[in-house]
């Protein structure tokens, strides 16, 4: 099997100190903006992803210390591959994304 690395984590990193006034000037997608809320939320609690975890590594660091977690951020995984990966994330999926991502970063607060 083989695991997507590299790049694709170097450009979430990047982005993550200023992606609030990256996703004004319209550089990078709704979707990578929602997930990189997430990824601020869960590094503030001590679950930072690392340079060396795919994706799906980094999801199951999360749902094991978090299973409440596991399929919400299960599906908003695969939405962001889908945008890094593949052709794009659908507008369904856009929208499911924010909703998670909303979701998500609620439950993290309480």
């Amino acid at each position: 099997m083989h695991l997507r690395r590299a790049a694709p984590l170097k450009r979430i990193e990047e982005h993550l100190p200023q992606y609030e006034t990256k996703k004004q000037e319209g550089e990078i997608s709704e979707v990578l903006a929602s997930y990189l809320l997430i990824l601020n939320k869960l590094a503030q609690k001590g679950l930072r992803i690392k340079s060396s975890e795919t994706l799906r590594e980094y999801l199951q660091r999360v749902t094991k210390a978090y299973p409440d977690f596991a399929e919400d951020f299960s599906s908003i995984t695969r939405i962001v591959e889908d945008e890094i990966y593949g052709f794009g994330a659908s507008e369904d999926d856009k929208h499911l994304a924010n909703l998670l991502a909303q979701k998500l970063i609620s439950m993290m607060e309480k």
